[in-house]
Order: C-alpha cells, then structure tokens, then sequence
C-alpha cells in the first residue's frame, strides 16, 4: 500500500493522496512531488518568512 500524505501550501490544507495523485492534482512532476515529502524540503519551505509553496505530510493510517 502506497503512502498517503496531506498537501499543503503555506500552512493551508490543500489536498490529501499518494504522490502520484498530488502530482495529477497539481500538474507538478512526480519527481518535483515525491521531493516534498522530504524533511530538507519542509525545514526550507518553513523556514522562509511568509513561504507560500507547497510541503508534504505523512498521514498515518490507522491500524483496523
């Protein structure tokens, strides 16, 4: 089962998939998608004053 993350621009809730249904949903490369989930990226887009881009976050699944 692939990872489901939350997508957000800023600190706004955009959407919620897999890395290949963000990058459908935004129309950015999977490759450019699949960076945002790393912490390098988040630490960069947080510590710009005002960033308006977009940044991943993992959700986690609950155990049935």
């Amino acid at each position: 089962m692939e990872k489901i993350f939350a997508l957000y621009k800023g600190e706004t809730w955009i959407w919620d998939g897999t890395i290949r249904e963000l990058s459908d949903y935004t129309g950015k490369s999977f490759e450019s998608v699949r960076w945002l989930q790393y912490e390098s990226a988040k630490k960069r887009a947080l510590s710009k004053k005002n960033y308006q881009g977009f940044w991943l976050e993992p959700i986690e699944e609950e155990s049935i």
